[in-house]
């Protein structure tokens, strides 16, 4: 039988439905200060609030949370305006510097 990421925080906090971003921090490897940070950003668990003043971090949203980090993200999709922009980086219409204005018209002769 494998054992999934919400067994292996069960283990570590029996009887635990929700943990203290200092429990977090020990389940994931970060510090705590980071972990904070992470959770009113929203990187670490997106949507979560402070409940009472204080966080309190669903076991299985962490695994969940945990679970998605493990699974590569696809490529964003750009669109057609987006790599237009950066597909062709020219200098058109815009002034060189003394440097490369040298060098510009050597090649253009």
């Amino acid at each position: 039988m494998t054992r999934t990421t919400a067994d292996i925080i069960r283990e570590l906090f029996p009887g635990r439905v929700v943990l203290t971003p200092a429990e977090v921090a020990e389940v994931i490897g970060q510090h705590v200060d980071h972990v904070r940070d992470r959770l009113l950003r929203g990187t670490l668990i997106p949507g979560l609030r402070k409940d009472g003043g204080r966080w309190r971090v669903p076991v299985a949203d962490l695994a969940e949370a945990i679970d998605g980090l493990a699974r590569p993200s696809p490529p964003p999709v750009l669109t057609r305006s987006q790599m237009a922009s950066t597909a062709s980086p020219t200098r058109r219409r815009r002034p060189l510097g003394p440097h490369f204005a040298a060098i510009h018209a050597r090649t253009q002769r």
